[in-house]
């Protein structure tokens, strides 16, 4: 068993080790990372099976890192649902402090695209 977080490194982030075997567990869907692979390289750009198996692995062992970090700044301020403020700072105690605003900037987009969606529906209703 090995920490899949630390490897290689000899130090370990004191995370419950996971055993090769359950990998396939943190897949994220291969359309889903085929599409953003897609998207995130110029046009013409090959990328490999092997190479997009890999960025799938890598990225749900990220999101598993990222929540973790996120759960315990939750449970440092004694409330059991992860929120934006937990996240900033998971961001910045795993060294992605570059990546705070446009995780902010996401999360803001998102959240007028679903008070968009929630006006459209009500005045949908009211026809």
């Amino acid at each position: 068993m090995i920490c899949l977080l630390c490897f290689p490194s000899i130090f370990c982030c004191s995370l419950p080790l996971i055993h090769m075997s359950a990998v396939p567990e943190f897949e994220l869907p291969k359309a889903v990372v085929a599409r953003i692979i897609k998207g995130a390289l110029p046009e013409g750009v090959q990328v490999g099976k092997e190479a997009k198996d890999a960025i799938q692995i890598a990225a749900g062992i990220f999101i598993l890192h990222l929540t973790n970090a996120a759960n315990e700044a939750c449970q440092e301020g004694k409330r059991s649902t992860i929120n934006d403020k937990d996240m900033d700072k998971a961001l910045r105690e795993i060294g992605l402090e570059d990546y705070i605003p446009p995780m902010l900037a996401s999360l803001e987009a998102w959240k007028a695209s679903q008070a968009a969606k929630k006006t459209a529906k009500g005045a949908a209703n009211d026809e």
